[in-house]
């Protein structure tokens, strides 16, 4: 009679504890995620209050990181302009004095400033977005 009950509690506890670990995994692979992050702004385009979504990240290296960078068109990120990799840096600090200023323009974004800046024009970011990257 007691055999029922112990396993059920036993279940229970099994899914309480697996539950807790899962959690526990996905809060820290979102840490890690937003760590990579550089910055993020959202643009207007003509039609389209915050269209074009500017998105600066950095990729871990051996020795140091890899700062990218992609112009989402839209807010479902099915349609993007893949900018590259726009340097190297040793930490993400110097990441975000490098690349970390967004400015929307009426031709385009500018990502970075000083000598580290990249100019991506409107008509660019509209070819993205009518033949969208997988």
């Amino acid at each position: 009679m007691h055999r029922p009950a112990t396993l059920i509690i036993i279940a229970l506890l099994a899914g309480l504890v697996g539950f807790v670990a899962g959690w526990g995994a996905i809060a820290a692979q979102s840490s890690k995620r937003a760590g990579r992050v550089v910055t993020v702004s959202w643009g207007d385009a003509p039609h389209a209050r915050a269209h074009y979504g500017a998105f600066v990240y950095l990729r871990q290296r051996q020795e140091g990181y890899a700062v990218r960078a992609r112009v989402y068109l839209g807010r479902d990120g099915v349609a993007f302009h893949d900018c590259g990799e726009l340097g190297t840096v040793a930490t993400p600090a110097e990441a975000v004095d490098r690349w970390g200023n967004v400015e929307w323009q009426p031709d385009g974004v500018q990502i970075g400033s000083g000598t580290n800046r990249i100019f991506v024009s409107r008509a660019e970011l509209e070819k993205a977005q009518k033949s969208p990257s997988p």
